[in-house]
């Protein structure tokens, strides 16, 4: 006796997209201007190899594992090796 039709159904589901979809394509739009006005992250690697390098300037690590970091890394050996360090007057 009671129900929904089809006519019912079609304006039951105009009404939603009235109601919602303004609203879904503005978030859409302010998501899309934020993600494009974010600055791009620094690559990972390059942080890595400059905690790397520092660590190596305190001391904290030899030449050895700072080379076998630098590897690790992906980059040339010959192009990012460090020097052999201080030379200690003991």
């Amino acid at each position: 006796m009671f129900g929904i039709g089809p006519m019912e159904l079609l304006i039951l589901v105009t009404i939603i997209a009235l109601v919602f979809g303004p609203g879904a394509v503005v978030l859409w739009i302010l998501t899309r201007a934020k993600d494009a006005a974010a600055p791009p992250a620094p690559p990972m690697h390059d942080n890595a190899l400059d905690i790397a390098r520092e660590r190596y300037a305190r001391g904290e690590i030899d030449a050895e594992q700072l080379a076998e970091i630098t590897r690790t890394l992906g980059y040339d050996d010959d192009a990012e090796s460090p020097d052999e360090g201080p030379v200690s007057s003991s």
